[in-house]
């Protein structure tokens, strides 16, 4: 039986209002592909609903062990439920989610200017695994920064990726938290500074506003979408979030509504085309922030998210 089919009989098993909870920390996507698993489902036997809440159960307590670095004890627990092979299967999925998450995080939080001057001399394979475990976004604006020959080559490389364990990924993203730690001595590149989470689905309009918070002494995490924002500030320590109000699938208030689910105090500014349209729709929501109107000076958006960021702190 599939991971799909299993996730799918489980929020059947626990419930319309567990369901929900669930459902508030995934994307639309997501969402959308579970209700369809769960309408194809038909009768599921009581039986069967048990076994799959039973190894959902011990997967869950596993995991627990795992992100204490408990590895024996989660073995355990599951060598005692489910037997020696298939213990083994389950903390092998286990241990890769559990790596993969935790070791590439530090990548998708690093700016990308930052990163491309920490990854200077590094060989083009490593320059593309990186590239492979950023956001869509932030992996497009590191490789405009590359040399031209470079590109192309890391480029070749990431259109024929080789299977990499995640210690790998973990290791090569300790590596750029070291360099980043020593990057003012190293590399020239500044302290960091407050971090901002831009989302804007145009990707010139998004490298512009980057290049202008970053002049200004910002720390810029880039996101296409609001799931690819979401993401990332599930992962990343953001200080301000500046949001495009129109976005595909979801606007920038519902994102901006659940990140402040997560983040109360988190302070917002949106950008709006149209403006009126946006305040009138904001006077309906409870999101405390501000909307600027698009197209606005460069000087006049850093010195605005200077000044909200200053009165948050």
């Amino acid at each position: 039986m599939s991971g799909l089919r299993k996730a799918a009989i489980v929020l059947l098993m626990i419930g319309e209002d567990a369901s929900a909870s669930v459902f508030e920390h995934l994307s639309e996507d997501e969402i959308e592909i579970l209700l369809s698993e769960m309408a194809a489902l038909g009768r599921v036997s009581s039986k069967m609903g048990a076994q799959i809440l039973e190894e959902f159960h011990h997967t869950a307590v596993a995991a627990e062990h795992v992100a204490r670095g408990d590895i024996e004890s989660a073995t355990r627990v599951l060598v005692a439920s489910f037997g020696r092979d298939t213990a083994r299967r389950m903390i092998d999925r286990v241990m890769r989610a559990f790596q993969s998450n935790a070791g590439s995080a530090p990548l998708e939080c690093a700016d990308s200017q930052q990163l491309s001057k920490l990854t200077l001399g590094e060989h083009p394979q490593t320059i593309a695994l990186i590239l492979a475990h950023l956001q869509p976004a932030n992996a497009a604006q590191l490789a405009t920064l590359l040399p031209e020959e470079l590109r192309v080559d890391v480029l070749a490389r990431m259109a024929s990726p080789e299977g990499i364990s995640p210690e790998i990924v973990s290791r090569v993203s300790s590596v750029i938290e070291l360099r980043k730690a020593a990057a003012p001595t190293l590399t020239g590149v500044p302290p960091a500074g407050p971090v901002v989470l831009l989302i804007e689905d145009d990707d010139a309009v998004r490298e512009l506003i980057g290049r202008a918070l970053r002049a200004d002494g910002f720390d810029v995490i880039a996101a296409a979408s609001g799931e690819e924002a979401l993401d990332l500030e599930a992962r990343c320590p953001v200080d301000l979030l500046l949001s495009d109000v129109m976005l595909p699938k979801q606007n920038g208030f519902e994102v901006a509504r659940q990140i402040r689910r997560r983040s109360p105090r988190l302070p917002i500014v949106f950008m709006s085309a149209y403006y009126d349209q946006a305040v009138a729709e904001a006077a309906h929501l409870d999101i405390t922030s501000t909307i600027l109107q698009k197209p606005f000076a460069m000087a006049d958006l850093v010195a605005h998210l200077r000044a909200v960021y200053d009165v948050a702190r």
